[in-house]
């Protein structure tokens, strides 16, 4: 599975090499072909690796040693309070 990752990281990364080869090589009278052959390209190499895609990733940042702290201080003042 890792080899497949990987053959499919590459692909994303000769489709973003291919852009720009079809950008460079556009002249004015082209432009809207190129940037259609750049766009597809782009969206291929998107649904291929992650690392061309444009969506964000959530950030999520968890403390857990703060959590647990939390729910110590709030448990020590509930049987203080009994």
């Amino acid at each position: 599975m890792a080899a497949y990752a990987r053959a499919r990281v590459r692909a994303g990364q000769s489709l973003a090499e291919q852009t720009i080869d079809i950008a460079d090589a556009a002249n004015p009278q082209e432009a809207q072909v190129a940037k259609l052959r750049v766009d597809t390209r782009r969206w291929l190499a998107s649904k291929l690796s992650e690392e061309f895609s444009d969506k964000q990733q959530p950030l999520v940042n968890i403390d857990l040693g703060s959590m647990a702290l939390d729910a110590l201080r709030k448990r020590s003042i509930t049987h203080t309070n009994d």
